[in-house]
């Protein structure tokens, strides 16, 4: 299978290194898909802009961490720079500046979703 140039480059657009993520999974376009549908899914973002307004610290760290993993696997390089800044934020106990990062996450996140091919 190779991936329709449109869908590629709405990827790249929003962040995502596709030539990257397909080298994760030594070129295996049905997996990076399947990883991508899980993305459109995933309720961390959103957990995690809850926790920040409950100031439940313990779900917002998980959640951060979390989401790091993900645009880490999936090689939205800005994000997964973003949420590692968030999460050495969280254990340094620098609460306010973790969740002042969420300025330039939020929009960078909700691009990337946008992004996802519907048929996922």
């Amino acid at each position: 299978m190779r991936m329709e140039k449109a869908i590629y480059d709405r990827l790249t657009d929003a962040g995502i290194d596709v030539d990257g993520a397909l080298s994760r999974v030594m070129g295996n376009e049905g997996l990076f898909l399947r990883i991508l549908a899980k993305l459109k899914k995933d309720e961390n973002f959103q957990g995690l802009k809850k926790a920040f307004l409950e100031g439940d610290r313990e779900a917002a760290f998980g959640c951060a961490h979390t989401l790091k993993g993900i645009c880490g696997n999936v090689s939205a390089d800005r994000l997964f720079e973003l949420f590692s800044e968030q999460v050495r934020l969280m254990r340094a106990d620098r609460w306010s500046e973790a969740e002042e990062l969420m300025s330039e996450i939020d929009p960078l996140y909700e691009r990337l979703l946008s992004a996802l091919p519907e048929q996922l």
